[in-house]
């Protein structure tokens, strides 16, 4: 997992008290959660509570590592696989 705060890469396994090795920040945090929407700036599952500011550490069970882009790395492999559907150099039934 990729620290939001100084870039250093992070074992991805991440407890409610990890911080990161080089900056000592928190990495239990919405913005390092897969779930969290940068966007909107909520999270993407209907079953989670508010749990503060994004960048402060949470205690939510449903946190899940994600890379520190998020949305951004996710929307644009999505947009990637739509593209894909719809090529028309591609041949198909």
């Amino acid at each position: 997992m990729k620290c939001p705060g100084c870039g250093h890469e992070n074992p991805d396994k991440v407890g409610f008290g990890t911080v990161c090795e080089k900056c000592l920040a928190w990495l239990h945090t919405c913005d390092c959660c897969r779930l969290h929407n940068r966007e909107s700036g909520r999270c993407r599952s209907s079953t989670t509570e508010y749990s503060g500011p994004s960048d402060v550490r949470n205690f939510c069970d449903e946190f899940t590592p994600g890379s520190s882009e998020n949305g951004q790395s996710a929307a644009s492999d999505a947009a990637a696989r739509f593209d894909k559907l719809f090529d028309p150099g591609r041949s198909g039934a």
